[in-house]
């Protein structure tokens, strides 16, 4: 049984590829800032965090007062009152877990999705990042500027992922026989234009491709499943997957990603 913290980064993924519409405005965007009584249109890193670790733990993103994520909860459109926030409760925890907010005070929030295998790095996944929803490969302890808080109801039932020198995956090989190419564009921009004005059930399957010297993208099944932190555990979704899918699955691993050290300038932006 997933824990709320996983519930919570398995919500944020669904909002990879979300973008704004207009300035800090959009369907998904409102919904987030609407709890906060703040009106519309502001910087919605911490709002989205909220919405999504909310969500894992009482099953709505609205829920973002709920006493289990801290009293007052962490989660909240300032990234400062919750650095703040976190520091008064001791909810700031070492190392990551799934759930738990990645926090530059006063300038960004993300949340933390599976684990850090090399004890430096965190996947996440985070809100008003480059004025999308992005996962990212996130450098994290001492020198970054960061720190990491879990509210109650997360760290219940979380343990610090394992560290390891791999990350594993699975791959659908059949995915590729029901790919559809569009394209190719002659600019990267004029590509990344109409991915933007995609419905999101498409955006969520974009692959993006270059043609020769030109650019393309692909939709089509999803094709590759993870990471997880070991063997085992990849394998038993490996598994699961073969069996919903009625085809066979390759299983792969990778190093880690090479972390963003995440400058002020490429963070979202916090209210």
């Amino acid at each position: 049984m997933a824990t709320a913290g996983q519930r919570a980064a398995a919500r944020a993924a669904k909002y990879v590829g979300t973008s704004e519409r207009g300035n800090n405005r959009g369907p998904d965007v409102d919904r987030w800032q609407e709890p906060w009584g703040m009106g519309y249109g502001w910087p919605w890193c911490g709002a989205a965090a909220a919405a999504w670790v909310a969500y894992g733990v009482t099953g709505r993103e609205s829920d973002v007062y709920d006493p289990r994520l801290g009293n007052p909860p962490i989660g909240h459109p300032s990234t400062a009152v919750m650095a703040q926030r976190a520091r008064a409760q001791g909810a700031v925890i070492p190392h990551p877990v799934p759930g738990a907010f990645i926090i530059w005070p006063g300038k960004h929030v993300e949340v933390c999705a599976d684990y850090s295998p090399d004890g430096r790095t965190v996947v996440t996944y985070g809100g008003n990042t480059g004025d999308a929803c992005r996962r990212q490969v996130r450098a994290y302890g001492r020198g970054t500027g960061t720190i990491i808080a879990a509210p109650p109801a997360i760290r219940a039932g979380s343990t610090p992922a394992p560290r390891g020198d791999r990350r594993y995956y699975v791959e659908d090989v059949g995915a590729a026989k029901r790919t559809r190419l569009y394209g190719p564009w002659r600019v990267k921009a004029w590509r990344e234009r109409v991915i933007a004005r995609l419905p999101k059930a498409d955006r969520d399957r974009v692959r993006r491709v270059r043609v020769g010297r030109a650019y393309g993208y692909e939709i089509g099944p999803r094709r590759v499943y993870g990471p997880w932190a070991t063997v085992a555990a990849r394998d038993r979704a490996a598994k699961a997957l073969a069996n919903r899918l009625g085809r066979p699955v390759r299983r792969f691993s990778l190093p880690p990603a090479k972390a963003k050290g995440a400058k002020a300038s490429a963070l979202g932006k916090t209210t």
